[in-house]
């Protein structure tokens, strides 16, 4: 909605408050595309009750790197060439 002085004066200053929220949006348009419920979840688009908890995926997605970083490590590299690098 715009005022007519915002309409005879491009320069004019407007100052509405605009909402944010940088929970993964990206991630979120994509659950909402392919209509993947758990990413859905996982991203603060839906809950199932609520006294859900916000979830952040980025700590879900950190929690499983760790692991196969730490798996990695853990296994003995004979032949350095059977990793495709």
């Amino acid at each position: 909605m715009f005022s007519t002085e915002t309409i005879k004066n491009s320069s004019y200053e407007v100052k509405l408050p605009v909402y944010i929220v940088a929970s993964c949006s990206g991630i979120q348009h994509i659950a909402a595309m392919i209509k993947d419920l758990d990413i859905a979840k996982n991203v603060n688009l839906l809950s199932e009750l609520e006294s859900d908890k916000v979830s952040d995926v980025y700590t879900i997605i950190l929690d499983i790197v760790n692991t196969e970083i730490k798996n990695l490590g853990n296994k003995k590299i004979v032949n350095t060439q059977s990793l495709n690098l």
